[in-house]
This record gives structure tokens, sequence and C-alpha cells, in this order.
């Protein structure tokens, strides 16, 4: 189902954004990066369950896409299943989640938005990061993918 999402990028060529994706936390990211000017987004992935390297839902592709559109894509998970393609985040070679998303958000000390996908509910951990917590399989459907 195709629901246009649209937004005037501030400081950017005028325009409509027009994003495929379901009601849920599609729409609830997209107003947010609208209400915020099309700001930049800091995404951090565990990979285990959640990426499709790990039997995950998530495509390398749907991260390519999100650093296309300027945002940023960590993986703070030291599983060996993570894919190659992206910047991983381990302080002092693999602390807690916790403390690979804090990490991730030392990088960026200029954005706000901050956004955790993983399969394992460490809600506290993304919540005393600062990060906003989305499930792997609401982030594969708000992206037009099957959650596995």
């Amino acid at each position: 189902m195709w629901i246009p999402l649209v937004c005037r990028a501030v400081g950017r060529v005028p325009g409509l954004h027009v994003q495929r994706a379901p009601a849920n936390v599609a729409q609830r990211i997209e107003h947010q990066r609208c209400a915020q000017g099309a700001g930049v987004t800091v995404f951090a992935f565990d990979v285990d369950g959640t990426l499709a390297s790990s039997a995950g839902p998530i495509s390398d592709v749907e991260l390519i896409g999100l650093q296309h559109r300027g945002d940023y894509v960590y993986i703070v998970s030291p599983s060996a299943a993570r894919p190659k393609l992206f910047p991983v985040v381990l302080p002092h070679g693999g602390g807690s989640r916790q403390e690979n998303l804090r990490a991730v958000r030392a990088m960026h000390p200029d954005e706000d938005r901050f956004i955790y996908v993983s399969d394992n509910g460490d809600l506290p951990e993304a919540n005393a990061a600062e990060f906003e917590y989305v499930w792997h399989n609401e982030f594969a459907q708000a992206h037009g993918q099957e959650p596995a």
C-alpha cells in the first residue's frame, strides 16, 4: 500500500518527498523528519535476527538506501554475521549495547535523531543511550519488506 508522506525540505531544493510505508513506524519517523526540517537521522542496528546477513528481515540494500538519503548507519553488534559494508562501533573491543549506542551518539553531537533497530527488545539500553527503539519487523514493514 502506498501512503504518501509529503514535506518541504528546509534548506534544500523545494519539492515533495514521498515514501512508501505503512501507517505505523514509517509515518512517525517521516513525520518527525519533516518537522525537524528533513534532518539527518543516525541509525544503529543489531545484527543477529535483525539483518538479512543473520536471518533477519532487513537487507543491506535498505541500509544503503538510508545512507543515500543522507542518514548515518552503524552496526552496534559484535556478531560475526554483520555485513562488512557498514561501520561497526564497539568501544573497548565490544562493550554493552548501551556503551555501543552511547559511542555512536558521541560521534554525532550535533544530530537530534537517533534510532536503534533490534529484535531483542532492549528498550532500556536504547532509552539510557537516548535512542528511539524500533523493532526490526516494524522497520522492515515500514520499508516495504515482509517481516521474517
